[in-house]
């Protein structure tokens, strides 16, 4: 990739929005000026001429036609649509893919951390919330949020937005806080079905952020790409 001008580089612009996100997530740049520093540390106020949200035109995904064709007359101070990817239904086989959870500690109103288990998924646009946990922690519902839209590409309707602070199991230095969606529903449990044991065998020597993860269970959390590029990994 070009070492100048990101915005200018031919083979970054040659690319599609996956491949540029997926670029920018590996090489921990901003995802709202594409400049070689993290999200927290940009300082431009420029937004998405496609939806508004902070992040660079280059990176929005674009929704379905009917998304792009609503009428423009009611002014709103978030974009009119994000897409989310996390989507399972089928039990497990020999050629599944495994999506990534972790088990965090999520904030309630009063600033006492519980563990729940997240899937990651840096395809989506928003970190999402399921509501059954929003009122299990008691947390502050705000009636306007964007149309979410799934993999199928069909709307789904928002309980609103809450503001979620995160921390990792490991460390309680770092707490990251996003404004998450409200959806009543995230998924299915994951994965869909037990793995074999011999494939949780091979990784029980390491500090996994999901020690469960070859067991099905519920996921609450769906952490996307407005936290993902600063998640540590260990």
């Amino acid at each position: 990739m070009c070492k100048g001008t990101l915005y200018k580089c031919i083979k970054f612009l040659s690319q599609n929005v996956k491949q540029r996100l997926d670029f920018i997530t590996r090489s921990k740049r901003s995802f709202n000026c594409l400049g070689n520093h993290l999200n927290n540390a940009c300082t431009s106020n420029k937004r998405c001429r496609q939806c508004n949200s902070r992040h660079h035109s280059f990176l929005h995904e674009y929704t379905s036609e009917a998304t792009r064709t609503r009428s423009p007359d009611k002014e709103q101070p978030h974009p009119t649509a994000v897409t989310y990817s996390c989507s399972v239904t089928t039990p497990y086989n020999s050629h599944s893919v495994l999506l990534g959870t972790a088990q965090i500690l999520v904030a309630d109103h009063v600033g006492n951390f519980h563990p729940i288990r997240a899937v990651i998924d840096c395809g989506s646009q928003v970190t999402i919330i399921q509501h059954n946990l929003v009122k299990k922690l008691k947390l502050k519902l705000q009636d306007f949020a964007p149309n979410v839209i799934g993999i199928s590409r069909s709307d789904t309707s928002p309980i609103g937005t809450v503001m979620c602070k995160l921390r990792s199991r490991f460390s309680s230095q770092k707490i990251l806080t996003s404004r998450a969606v409200v959806l009543p529903r995230i998924s299915a449990q994951l994965p869909s079905s037990e793995l074999p044991k011999d494939l949780f065998y091979r990784f029980q020597n390491l500090n996994l952020a999901d020690p469960q993860f070859n067991k099905p269970g519920p996921v609450e959390l769906l952490l996307g790409a407005d936290l993902y590029p600063n998640m540590e990994k260990r």
